[in-house]
């Protein structure tokens, strides 16, 4: 479940570093 949760967030920070 951690793992889950560990790329759930690097998805997350790629994203709004796209977005930014």
């Amino acid at each position: 479940m951690n793992l889950l949760l560990s790329e759930l967030n690097r998805f997350r920070s790629r994203r709004a570093v796209v977005l930014l």
